[in-house]
């Protein structure tokens, strides 16, 4: 039950495989779904692991905030409750996601650092500037400035260096057609 409206926010989880080794506490994969999509379609593609179980929340359903705003607080959420639930070691926690739940993992990664061991975005964007093709206002007015402003939460460049204790690992097809390849290679 989400706290920002009390609706219910679901996710689904591939828990890990049991292990013989006694102690070894498990970590967690928080996968960030692409548009279009929801937890519950996007589980069967994940294999149990040993080391982790793999969480999928849903964003608000298939759109959501791009994983921003009450997408991100409502990843946050999920990432609390899985942690409390399946008792996960939270220094082997990952951090993943792919097209929009890619530039969810770069938003989440760069904005809570502290919560992730590793980051892992596929075919994500790193700012809705340089995804949308917009240009950047030379000369802002009131209106553009407000603009800029609303927009800069998804500018994942801002906040780079918070990822320089973090392992991040990148993935991003050149064959791409939604998300262009230059947004992994920048």
């Amino acid at each position: 039950v989400s706290n920002i409206d009390g609706s219910v926010q679901y996710y689904t989880v591939r828990p890990a495989k049991p292990s013989s080794e006694e102690g070894s506490e498990k970590g967690l994969v928080m996968f960030l779904h692409g548009a279009n999509t929801e937890a519950k379609e996007l589980a069967a593609n994940f294999q149990a692991k040993i080391w982790a179980h793999v969480v999928l929340p849903t964003n608000r359903r298939p759109f959501g905030f791009d994983w921003e705003d009450w997408g991100r607080l409502d990843a946050l959420e999920v990432l609390a409750d899985a942690r409390e639930k399946y008792k996960t070691d939270p220094l082997r926690d990952v951090l993943a996601g792919h097209s929009m739940g890619g530039h969810g993992a770069w938003h989440l990664g760069v904005t809570f650092p502290d919560k992730f061991a590793a980051i892992a975005p596929s075919a994500g964007w790193f700012s809705f500037w340089s995804y949308g093709g917009m240009a950047k206002f030379d000369k802002p007015g009131p209106v553009e400035n407000l603009l800029m402003r609303g927009t800069n939460p998804s500018d994942t460049l801002k906040l780079k260096r918070n990822l320089l204790q973090s392992g991040v690992y990148i993935l991003h097809g050149d064959a791409d057609e939604e998300v262009p390849v230059g947004q992994a290679r920048f």
